[in-house]
């Protein structure tokens, strides 16, 4: 407890408008209840409980975040359904997992479609953030981990990322076969 108040008081030091910042916060929600607006969206959130508080203080942050991604969700979804003339067309949303957008492509078009969704997510969040630059990587996989990177060919073609992992395999197992002087198998 001690190097946390050590460091709440050090951030407080270096960012004195924060005091403002909370002071308007526990002002919206001493009763225990307040209506906090997300920032960039017009949008009033009920914020109750024990909880208001810091919900009231995260909703400043979080929200507008959460807001452009729904949005884009809003805009993947439009273009995979409707919109015929989009590379994304024929796609399907799987699922949102907190600023994830996962579809499901058809594999003629992954690259052109997963490229389409990351661009849809910079868009709809510059909207809301227009002083920070945006920018999204998108990962194709065969099936869904976190943990996925993006993963190009060799003619920049985006790739599923577990082609990478069965590449470095090989490549670890030529290394270890190579001085044996053992055929490997193509």
């Amino acid at each position: 407890e001690d190097e946390a108040r050590a460091y709440k008081k050090l951030y407080m030091e270096e960012n004195p408008e924060m005091g403002e910042f909370f002071d308007h916060v526990a002002s919206l929600t001493s009763s225990g209840q307040g209506l906090v607006e997300t920032p960039g969206s017009q949008m009033l959130r009920l914020v109750h409980g024990k909880g208001a508080y810091p919900a009231g203080c995260n909703q400043h942050f979080q929200g507008p975040v959460a807001f452009g991604a729904c949005e884009a969700l809003f805009y993947v979804s439009w273009e995979c359904y409707v919109d015929k003339g989009t590379a994304l067309y024929g796609s399907r949303p799987q699922f949102f997992i907190h600023d994830e957008i996962v579809t499901a492509h058809p594999i003629s078009k992954a690259d052109a479609a997963s490229k389409r969704v990351a661009e849809i997510m910079c868009e709809r969040l510059q909207r809301i953030f227009p002083h920070v630059p945006i920018t999204e990587t998108p990962a194709l996989m065969l099936r869904w981990q976190k943990d996925a990177e993006e993963y190009r060919g060799e003619e920049g073609k985006l790739l599923p990322w577990e082609y990478k992992c069965v590449n470095t395999l090989v490549a670890g197992l030529q290394a270890a076969w190579a001085p044996q002087s053992l055929p490997i198998p193509k």
